[in-house]
């Protein structure tokens, strides 16, 4: 007869995250002239420095809680769990690395990215 493993499971827990609404948005600073200039198109020519002005703004909010609509931020988390490395720490950057992974794990939890500050 096969032995069968049995895993200790827990009952979920739900987070409700609070939010609130924010406006996001780009001021381009073009003459009107320009805008209807058929020879080149602004929006086309910027579209680029508007996606990353967008990916900038969310990373600040989201990471660093800069103008965030969230109560909680990625950085406040880490360091109210202690789950942070000073650069410097260890005699080797990619130990200091190590470190925080560890922390990571050490709560349950995959690390697949880490963030620098």
């Amino acid at each position: 007869m096969k032995k069968v493993k049995i895993y200790k499971t827990s009952k979920p827990t739900w987070i409700f995250p609070e939010i609130k609404v924010k406006k996001l948005g780009v001021i381009i600073p073009a003459t009107l002239e320009k805008l209807e200039d058929t020879t080149i198109n602004v929006f086309e020519e910027v579209k680029d420095y508007i996606a990353e002005a967008f990916a900038i703004a969310i990373d600040r909010a989201c990471i660093f809680g800069i103008e965030s609509p969230f109560t909680r931020n990625f950085y406040d988390a880490a360091v109210e769990n202690g789950m942070t490395v000073e650069v410097g720490t260890n005699s080797k950057l990619d130990i200091d690395i190590s470190d925080v992974m560890a922390q990571v794990e050490a709560k349950g939890f995959d690390a697949g990215a880490f963030a620098a500050f």
